[in-house]
């Protein structure tokens, strides 16, 4: 007798928890019941009132885990949530249902049943899903970012929501992460500084897998008449560097102060010891990529003659979320179509790595800072 009292207040504790109700909203129709999993079971609420029916499935957890939960109800109206006495997991969801749902271990849960008539329901265990990487460690090697697969275990929707990646040192290069559905994904790495990074992926409720990358090489964006410090490598003191091409970019040996002469590609290196850095540098021009674009913007458009060129400036974007931002030049111009209406388009453009210009829309010229207007005379050429 004990037992079903107590019961009976946890079950009104909890659904106070998910739906407000208080204790008195509770009689005698609450049922306790032992969780089997993998076994269907089939129930029926006795009267009417949907407030009065109560059951609860307990079961307990050895480690944290996955568990899906199926089910339906065939007749009346059936929700369900798991909880334990102190805190809800799943907040209700009405019948039918097929959810996934991640538990740390422990005991005392309840998988709560609320509703009228009568409803079947099936737990199946799923485990803990996994995620690694096929090796530990890696150097980047000579292209502008590098990517690195992993794979995981259990369903791409649960993943999705549980599985976090974190970066150790985002100073020394950038990261973004894709996951895939046929249980594969990529980790994409963009670096900037001499070091290591660790990338590490955690699932919830399974594991931790960790990528070590060593970065030897960094790319670097900056347009033509900049006059900064390079990027120096990180832990490394007074280093002394040199350009491939002192024409293009000089670069005082001790400060590592560079001045940029002309567009095109260089290395910057710095040496210390065995450290040897290579900072790969892309200098754009603005006055020559906004020539080059605006003659692509020519060549792809139905009707050259009447392209209109509301607005056009430079300055700097990013072309990725977790990039840090290169030169660019933004163009507000319109176009007619094959029936001659006059459709409108903003773009950004930009050189890649190996110089080649890329572009892409954006809504306004929002996304470009540092923005100043470019004249007619310097794209029309």
């Amino acid at each position: 007798m004990k037992k079903i009292i107590s019961f009976i207040l946890t079950i009104a504790l909890v659904t106070t928890c998910f739906i407000g109700y208080d204790s008195k909203s509770v009689k005698a129709e609450s049922k306790e019941f032992n969780l089997t999993f993998g076994k269907q079971i089939t129930a029926k609420f006795e009267g009417t009132y949907q407030s009065e029916n109560f059951h609860g499935y307990k079961f307990n957890l050895g480690s944290n885990a996955n568990i899906k939960v199926v089910i339906s109800s065939k007749s009346g109206s059936v929700r369900w949530g798991i909880a334990t006495e102190k805190k809800a997991y799943q907040p209700y969801t009405y019948a039918p249902s097929d959810t996934t749902v991640y538990l740390p271990k422990g005991t005392g849960y309840y998988l709560l049943l609320n509703g009228t008539g009568e409803y079947t329901f099936k737990v199946t265990y799923v485990g803990a899903s996994k995620v690694r990487f096929p090796k530990s460690s890696g150097r980047f090697s000579d292209v502008y970012s590098v990517s690195i697969p992993f794979t995981y275990t259990g369903t791409y929707d649960y993943a999705n929501s549980h599985l976090r990646m974190k970066n150790s040192t985002p100073k020394m290069a950038s990261a973004s992460m894709s996951l895939y559905s046929d249980n594969t994904g990529k980790v994409y790495v963009y670096p900037k500084r001499y070091g290591k990074t660790v990338i590490s992926l955690t699932m919830a409720g399974g594991n931790t897998a960790k990528y070590t990358l060593h970065i030897t090489r960094g790319y670097w964006y900056i347009a033509k008449g900049c006059k900064k410090k390079a990027p120096k490598p990180v832990g490394v003191k007074k280093p002394k560097w040199s350009s491939s091409k002192k024409k293009k970019v000089s670069i005082k040996k001790k400060s590592g102060k560079i001045k940029a002469k002309k567009g095109g590609r260089v290395t910057l290196t710095a040496k210390k010891g065995k450290v040897k850095y290579r900072l790969k540098t892309v200098v754009t021009d603005y006055k020559k990529l906004a020539r080059r674009a605006y003659k692509e913007i020519r060549d792809s458009v139905n009707n050259p003659d009447k392209l209109k060129i509301y607005s056009a400036c430079r300055g700097y974007a990013k072309v990725r979320t977790d990039a840090p931002r290169i030169p660019v030049v933004y163009f507000d111009f319109g176009s007619t179509n094959y029936y001659g209406a006059m459709i409108r388009t903003k773009l950004v453009a930009y050189y890649d790595d190996v110089m080649t210009v890329r572009s892409y829309t954006v809504a306004n010229s929002n996304s470009v800072y540092k923005k100043k207007t470019m004249k007619k005379k310097y794209y029309k050429k």
